[in-house]
This record gives C-alpha cells, sequence and structure tokens, in this order.
C-alpha cells in the first residue's frame, strides 16, 4: 500500500482513535456527574433527616419540660391544698375546743345561776305570799319567772294571786312559754 494511503488509514485511525476517546470521556464524565449527583442527593436527604430528627427531638425535648414543669406545679399545689387542709382542720379542732370550754362555762354557769336561783326560791318559801307578792312585782321579770318555776306549784299560785292581777297574768303568760325543766313531761291535754 502507498505511503499516503497509509498516512490517510493512520490519519482515520487516530481521528477514530480521539473519538473513541472523547465518547469514552463523555460517559465517564457522565457517570462521574450521575454519582456525584447521586452523592449529593443523598448527602441532602441524610441532611435533611438529620434536620428532621433534631427539630422532633428538640420538640420532644420542649413537650418534655413542659410536662415537667406542669408535674411540678401540680405537685405544689397538691402540697398546697394539703397544708390549707391541715390548717383548716387545725382552726376547726380549735374551734371546737373554744366551743367545749364555752360549754362548760355555760354549764358551770348555768349551775352556778340555778343555785342563786333555788337560794332565793327557799327564801321565799319561807315568807307570806303577800310580802313574796310585793317583791316580786318590783323585782325584774325574768328573775321572777325563774323564782316561780322553781317554786312548788301551791306556793306559785298563792304568790301570784296576791299580786296585781295585770303584773300576774303577764308573770303567768311568761311561765308558760318557759321551757320545761328537764325531766317533766309536758301535761297532755285530754
Amino acid at each position: 500500500m502507498n505511503i499516503e494511503r497509509r498516512v490517510q488509514l493512520w490519519t482515520y485511525a487516530k481521528f477514530a482513535g480521539m473519538f473513541f476517546v472523547g465518547v469514552l470521556f463523555a460517559v465517564l464524565a457522565q457517570a462521574v456527574a450521575q454519582t456525584t449527583n447521586t452523592e449529593n442527593k443523598e448527602e441532602k436527604e441524610e441532611k435533611e433527616f438529620a434536620d428532621c430528627l433534631e427539630s422532633t427531638s428538640s420538640l420532644l425535648s420542649a413537650r418534655q419540660q413542659a410536662l415537667i414543669r406542669r408535674e411540678k406545679d401540680i405537685l405544689n399545689k397538691e402540697k398546697n391544698i394539703r397544708e390549707a387542709k391541715k390548717n383548716l382542720q387545725d382552726q376547726i379542732d380549735d374551734l371546737r375546743e373554744i366551743r367545749d370550754e364555752l360549754d362548760e362555762k355555760m354549764k358551770e354557769m348555768d349551775g352556778k345561776k340555778k343555785e342563786k336561783v333555788k337560794a332565793i326560791v327557799a327564801r321565799f318559801e319561807k315568807v307570806r305570799a303577800k310580802q313574796a307578792a310585793a317583791i316580786l312585782e318590783k323585782t325584774d321579770d325574768d328573775v321572777s319567772v325563774l323564782v316561780l318555776e322553781e317554786m312548788s306549784a301551791a306556793k306559785s299560785g298563792k304568790i301570784l294571786a296576791a299580786m296585781n292581777a295585770d303584773k300576774a297574768a303577764y308573770l303567768t303568760e311568761r311561765l308558760a312559754q318557759h321551757p320545761i325543766k328537764k325531766g317533766e313531761e309536758p301535761t297532755k291535754e285530754k
């Protein structure tokens, strides 16, 4: 073959080789680009996933902190309620104690008052009905009712008969309204 032809073939072969190398580089470049895009895409997805996990974690942490604060608030309120309940119970106990003391003093005073009334009644039963009536007409109505109530029915009847009619009527009404003495049964009408 002649040299020209060989040079020409050689030129074609070089051209074909360069073309082939160019195509090979193009395919290789495209493969590298896709790999890089895939790697970038994976990195981007991993980063988004990590960001999502981080934000979810921070939300959960914030929620947990809120729940802890709420639990502490509830525990404090329960403690305050228990303390208030205890204080209220202490006040109730104090009031009951005061009430019991007052009841004892009232009973003591009632006992002394009854003793005084009985002593007065004993004196009035020794005097005549007319003299007792004159004294009771001038005495406080409450005291007169107490004295007449403690006397025997016969003696108090005589004293009332010896009194001024208006005063006797008034005291009789008061005696009828006065509470019945302990141990006595109310009279039943037949």
